[in-house]
């Protein structure tokens, strides 16, 4: 079986492979090694690159995962059912498809990375791998229906003021639920 450029590079810790080397072992040419080193920065690994040396692994993605997430939860009903996902359409979708198959309230969807997060009047964009938190949750509020978008503003008032609290940090928000730090989401 072909090893991937992060089991070659993994194998040498701390050590250059070079570029030749890396190409005979996958059987594709440089460029295409190239291509993938950018492909993983993206994705949050970070590598050295010397032209005699060859290409080295500095740094992993720091990444969530469901069992930490939910060690440190003390909540008896938001977030005790997560869906943790590297790369989604939309969390909103997804949430919204697990509500209409029954998920109870609290459950969240989680990705690294969205190719088509949803955005008031129908926009969409596309969210980073490591840039932020890409949430969504199932909420089944006793609410009329003309009163849930007040549930966004107050979910981000909340969000605001506990985060300052426990980090410290100078937390704003940008209407109507973004959350900002030094002016960057």
């Amino acid at each position: 079986m072909t090893p991937t450029l992060l089991e070659l590079l993994e194998a040498k810790p701390g050590q250059y492979v070079s570029g030749e080397t890396i190409s005979k072992e996958l059987g594709v040419s440089r460029t295409a090694v190239w291509k993938q080193i950018r492909k993983l920065e993206e994705a949050g690994y970070r590598f050295e690159a010397s032209r005699r040396l060859g290409y080295r692994l500095v740094g992993k993605p720091d990444r969530l995962t469901a069992d930490t997430l939910l060690g440190q939860l003390r909540t008896q009903r938001f977030g005790r059912r997560v869906y943790l996902y590297d790369e989604l359409g939309s969390t909103q979708d997804a949430a919204q498809k697990l509500a209409e198959e029954g998920a109870e309230e609290g459950t969240l969807v989680i990705a690294e990375r969205q190719l088509n997060g949803k955005a008031r009047m129908g926009r969409s964009w596309i969210s980073p791998f490591g840039k932020g938190i890409w949430m969504s949750m199932v909420l089944r509020p006793p609410l009329p229906v003309h009163s849930a978008p007040q549930i966004t503003l107050l979910i981000a008032v909340a969000l605001c003021r506990s985060l300052r609290r426990n980090t410290g940090l100078p937390i704003g928000i940008k209407w109507p639920n973004d959350l900002l730090v030094n002016g960057k989401k």
